[in-house]
């Protein structure tokens, strides 16, 4: 990383420095001691970047940001990223991933509200028509 550099990580709202950003990968550790990271898929344009991975593993550990005890439940997490490089080491990195399929792995359902608005978007965006059946 820069000098001066940012890795974010959205769903938690966590930041990170050149000498802080060691605690994101650590912090997955604490919730999964399993954990695997594959590559997706990357682009680059110039000193822009995007990134795509999937993260698997088991909750064997607690998950400090929400302060949820271990579930034992085995997840996969879909992720992605954009960024900005400068002399080639990161400037800005911004980091997403679905939060609320992760907790449904971990066996905590959405709220009614949320469950609602999901179910709601759904058909909004693939509705069904007479050529699907």
């Amino acid at each position: 990383m820069s000098e001066d550099g940012i890795y974010e990580v959205v769903p938690t709202g966590s930041r990170f420095t050149k000498t802080t950003a060691h605690l994101a990968v650590s912090s997955t550790h604490d919730l999964s001691s399993d954990f695997s990271v594959s590559l997706v898929s990357t682009m680059e344009d110039g000193d822009r970047y995007g990134v795509e991975w999937e993260v698997v593993g088991t909750n064997d550990g607690p998950v400090p940001w929400l302060g949820l005890p271990a579930s034992g439940r085995a997840f996969l997490i879909r992720a992605g990223a954009f960024g900005q490089t400068e002399n080639g080491k990161i400037k800005r990195h911004r980091e997403y991933w679905d939060v609320a399929g992760f907790l449904a792995q971990l066996g905590i359902p959405p709220s009614p509200q949320v469950q609602f608005g999901l179910a709601a978007m759904a058909e909004q965006i693939s509705p069904t028509t007479e050529d699907d059946e």
